[in-house]
Order: C-alpha cells, then structure tokens, then sequence
C-alpha cells in the first residue's frame, strides 16, 4: 500500500511529466511559426 504522502508524490510526478510534454509541444509549435514567419518575410539586415 502507498501511503497518502507517496501518492500524492507519485501524483506531483506525473503532473510534472505531462506538463513538460506539453511545454516541449508548445516550444515546437513556436518554433515553427517562427520559421515560417522567418521564411515568409525575410528581415533585411
């Protein structure tokens, strides 16, 4: 049996996991706006 502690740890745990999964979804989304963006108007430097 898990104590209500661990669980709540194991919970924290997961939580976490997914929340990375979906910040690293976001960042590639972003990126890839970014290279479009990049691609569509090109900044004259």
């Amino acid at each position: 049996m898990y104590s209500y502690c661990d669980l709540l740890l194991i919970d924290i745990d997961s939580q976490r996991i997914q929340l990375k999964a979906k910040l690293a979804a976001e960042l590639e989304q972003f990126s890839e706006v970014l290279a479009q963006s990049d691609n569509a108007d090109p900044v004259p430097s």
